[in-house]
């Protein structure tokens, strides 16, 4: 044990020595003495009793104060002489440095648990593969891969770390095969993987796991509950989720935001503000930053300009106006109302305005803004110095763009000296929207020469280019490569771009077999597309028929428009008696 200490003492005196080496910024916060600033903690100096120092180090981390908690280890090892820190030492030690965000500490704490022999150590382990998830999914997977006998924790552990670099089929499949090994899934496995079924709109799996959920007697746990409502909101399953809200017997803070938001994502904003109404009558929760910016989102979507502007009160009253994000989602909320005159009074109220403030006030006046107008705003920021800040440089290319001068939007581009992917995905969603598809890709291209890596959201417009080029080896080239190449799991957008291309060359049949082969549930995006491609291209009206029938299903407040499109299609093909049957059924409906 003398041994294994001293070994110990010796590899943090190097981590020392490398970590002085590095930025001084993380230099002075690790390690820096002061003569004259006393121990984080009291103790007696005689006191070398391990128990006392993990508590110590333990009682600095849950205070918030990593630095001070990795000094105090420090200095652990170099008094204690004949006893060395245990692994609940070194799982502090990991929480301390994982507060610090900095991949370098992580690396040199991971070579002192092999050195002194935990790394066999289940707990410490799942530590590490949590820590490394953060940049290194490899070293996640050996690390996973090291231990035999994986606990449950281990491999819900692994199942989160998957979520978290968005490897949810991955996440899936982990999941499928823990219990093929007879593991006992507990609650924090559940956690760990409905977030996957979520993000990927799998609402067959996410049934699956409640049923489990129900099963194991997990039904209870809020947590749990919570994951279901997110899950079904997700998966465009609204109403079951909120069936499973509304029979939660305790409902906490993230309960009631959770229903929220998903009304918003499912477009129904008028039940997310009654929803926000019930939590402040009947809830023991105020809301806090998050539930209110997703209320200004709401009142966004209800288009109600009145109602934002008594939601603003209630925000000043509340003191939330103080949060630079909501003050900015305010501002966003009346440059979309075209209310640029209180959008500016906002503005002027922010004690502190970010790039994204300025951003969205620039974005408000170019908004009802006429050419004259975004030139001369144009002319005020390059003349003020700020036209090579990225931020201001971005919304002067959006607007360019969307009043159909894209030649200006893009010499403003080619003047950015630094490009970030917001102003490279600005420019790409540009092109696309005037038409420019092949030029879209050029910029795509260079985007991706230059190191930066796309988004989702890039996808997207990469993937609307290709369909409105006809590019079929292209966008499938480029949908391939979302995951395998750039681990960006494909959404129900990405697939509604494929199903657009494949209907738009006229490809239905394949573009069917491709929906009913997706890893989650179409939504009516996906069917329109497809119903849009059956129109182009006569074929076999079996196919219509079902594809009308799903989007009735989805969207009923529009399936007159939808049957209409049928029956048309049917005289076409001289069917009278089935013109008449859907008319009648229309008139039904009315």
């Amino acid at each position: 044990m003398f041994s294994l200490s001293r070994n110990a003492r010796k590899l943090f005196a190097e981590i020392t020595q490398r970590i002085r080496k590095s930025p001084a910024r993380l230099t002075a916060a690790l390690f820096h003495r002061d003569s004259n600033h006393e121990d984080p903690v009291s103790y007696a100096e005689n006191d070398y009793v391990l128990v006392s120092w993990t508590s110590n180090l333990s009682k600095l981390v849950r205070q918030g104060q990593p630095e001070e908690a990795i000094s105090l280890f420090k200095r652990m090892l170099l008094l204690m002489s004949n006893q060395g820190p245990n692994y609940v030492t070194i799982l502090s030690l990991i929480k301390a440095v994982d507060a610090l965000n900095w991949d370098a500490p992580i690396m040199m704490v991971h070579g002192m648990v092999v050195r002194m022999g935990f790394i066999s150590e289940p707990s410490v382990l799942t530590a590490l593969i949590g820590s490394y998830s953060v940049y290194d999914m490899e070293t996640c997977w050996s690390l996973f891969h090291q231990i035999p006998d994986k606990d449950v924790v281990l491999w819900s552990a692994m199942i989160a770390a998957c979520v978290k670099n968005k490897d949810y089929l991955e996440a899936l499949e982990l999941f499928r095969r823990m219990q093929i090994f007879g593991l006992k899934v507990n609650h924090i496995s559940i956690i760990s993987i409905l977030p996957a079924c979520a993000n990927l709109g799998a609402l067959r799996s996410g049934r699956e796991i409640h049923g489990f959920i129900i099963r194991r007697m997990f039904y209870r746990v809020v947590s749990v509950q919570n994951s279901l409502v997110d899950m079904y909101a997700k998966c465009r399953s609204l109403e079951t989720g909120i069936r499973v809200f509304d029979g939660m017997l305790k409902k906490d803070l993230v309960s009631w935001r959770i229903a929220v938001r998903g009304y918003i994502e499912n477009e129904r904003c008028i039940e997310a503000i009654n929803v926000f109404s019930k939590m402040r009558l009947l809830s023991f929760f105020a809301p806090d930053e998050f539930v209110v910016q997703d209320m200004i989102m709401a009142m966004l979507q209800s288009g109600g300009s009145k109602i934002g502007s008594a939601f603003h009160c209630y925000i000043l009253k509340s003191g939330f106006l103080d949060f630079v994000s909501i003050a900015t989602a305010l501002l966003q909320m009346y440059a979309k109302f075209d209310m640029v005159g209180s959008a500016k009074s906002v503005f002027d109220h922010m004690g502190s305005k970010d790039g994204i403030a300025w951003n969205a006030m620039i974005s408000a006046y170019t908004q009802k803004a006429s050419n004259e107008l975004g030139d001369s705003i144009h002319a005020f920021i390059e003349k003020v110095g700020y036209l090579r800040n990225v931020y201001f440089s971005s919304a002067l290319i959006d607007f360019y763009c969307r009043s159909g001068r894209v030649k200006q939007g893009r010499a403003l581009f080619d003047e950015v000296p630094i490009k970030d992917l917001i102003c490279w995905s600005l420019m790409i969603n540009g092109y696309v929207l005037n038409g420019y598809g092949v030029e879209a890709l050029e910029t795509f291209s260079n985007m991706l020469d230059c190191g930066i890596k796309p988004n989702e959201i890039t996808f997207l417009s990469v993937l609307s280019a290709c369909s409105h080029c006809g590019l079929e080896y292209e966008g499938w080239n480029w949908f391939h490569s979302m995951k395998e190449k750039y681990n960006v799991s494909p959404k129900l957008g990405h697939y509604a771009c494929m199903v657009d291309l494949l209907s738009r060359q006229g490809n239905i049949e394949q573009a069917l077999d491709f929906v009913k082969k997706m890893p989650m549930e179409p939504d009516k995006r996906i069917w329109g597309a497809l119903l849009a491609g059956c129109r182009l291209t006569p074929g076999k009206i079996e196919i219509v028929e079902f594809v009308v029938e799903q989007l009735a299903t989805l969207d009923p407040q529009n399936c007159t428009h939808y049957y209409m499109i049928l029956s048309d299609l049917y005289a076409d093909e001289g069917r009278g008696e089935d013109v008449e049957r859907l008319r009648r059924l229309v008139d039904e409906n009315a």
